[in-house]
């Protein structure tokens, strides 16, 4: 009973186009400083256990960005277009059962994101 209580109140991997988002779940990617007034969110995935605030990874039409809750505190990692060296593209198979997109930017250390 417990177990079934827990797993209705955590959010599953999810990924969706920008414009399927809610506006609720938007404001709390604007509130978080992590999506910028001018900003078109293209595409959403997060993993978040209870919050999408939690952990996430977008697309938006200028950049690339990854965050993680730690402790309370936020981390990120993004790149605009224009600063990406190569994208490497993983389908799901016999070893994975998401697609992993890797980002390799020109001067910094790269970053995946797991989508479902």
């Amino acid at each position: 009973m417990l177990v079934s209580l827990f797993l209705s109140m955590t959010r599953q991997q999810m990924t969706l186009r920008g414009y399927e988002m809610s506006e609720e779940d938007l404001q709390v990617l604007t509130d978080a400083g992590l999506i910028e007034g001018d900003e078109h969110l293209r595409w959403f995935s997060s993993s978040g256990m209870f919050s999408i605030a939690d952990e996430g990874s977008f697309f938006t039409d200028r950049r690339v960005v990854s965050y993680e809750t730690i402790n309370g505190e936020l981390h990120r990692t993004s790149v605009e277009y224009a600063e990406i060296d190569d994208i490497t593209v993983k389908e799901p198979g016999t070893v994975l059962d998401f697609t992993l997109i890797s980002v390799t930017p020109f001067h910094s250390m790269g970053f995946s994101i797991a989508l479902s």
